[in-house]
């Protein structure tokens, strides 16, 4: 799936080549993003992105997993992916980042609402699931701006950097779907 989205923005498939942009997007935002995500501590190198990239590819040529560059103006800015792809289509999960500079431009709305009208129109999905931590603000305004639904939360479901945290779970089934984004 490779979509320009207009304005510089550009969803693609993760390649090896990214390797690099990708570890210093990384590097360069640890301390913001190791709050939030339990793998930061574990990107230590460029191997440990390309590494993360053949999965993905791996993973995409089986068609159990999807990892898409969010880049803006030629630069990854982040990442989009889906996780939890369920038997028959039936549910799958999503998960986002991106370098703090790229916050706050609508960059993941218009990514993610991209990535759900695709899962939804295009693979037949039936429900996105979207989990997020209850304080991270910028995180739950993707589904919210999404017109998902906040169905509930998980007690202490995950565990990041010695702290357990809870996951607001939000929800959209296909019937439900009307693109929020132009």
């Amino acid at each position: 799936m490779i979509r320009d989205l207009g304005d510089g923005l550009v969803l693609s498939p993760l390649v090896s080549d990214d390797a690099e942009e990708l570890f210093t997007l990384t590097d360069r935002n640890r301390e913001h993003l190791s709050y939030w995500l339990p793998w930061v501590p574990f990107v230590r190198e460029i191997g440990d992105s390309l590494e993360f990239i053949t999965g993905c590819e791996a993973a995409l040529s089986k068609g159990e997993r999807t990892e898409l560059a969010v880049r803006w103006n030629g630069r990854i800015a982040g990442v989009l992916g889906t996780h939890e792809l369920h038997a028959n289509r039936v549910w799958v999960s999503l998960g986002y980042w991106l370098g703090k500079e790229y916050e706050g431009k609508g960059l993941m709305v218009r990514s993610a609402n991209a990535l759900v009208e695709h899962l939804f129109r295009d693979l037949g999905f039936h429900r996105v699931e979207i989990r997020c931590e209850p304080e991270n603000l910028r995180s739950r305004a993707i589904p919210e701006r999404l017109g998902f639904r906040q169905e509930g939360t998980l007690r202490g479901n995950g565990k990041i950097g010695g702290r357990f945290h809870d996951s607001m779970v939000y929800g959209m089934l296909s019937h439900e779907w009307n693109s929020q984004v132009d």
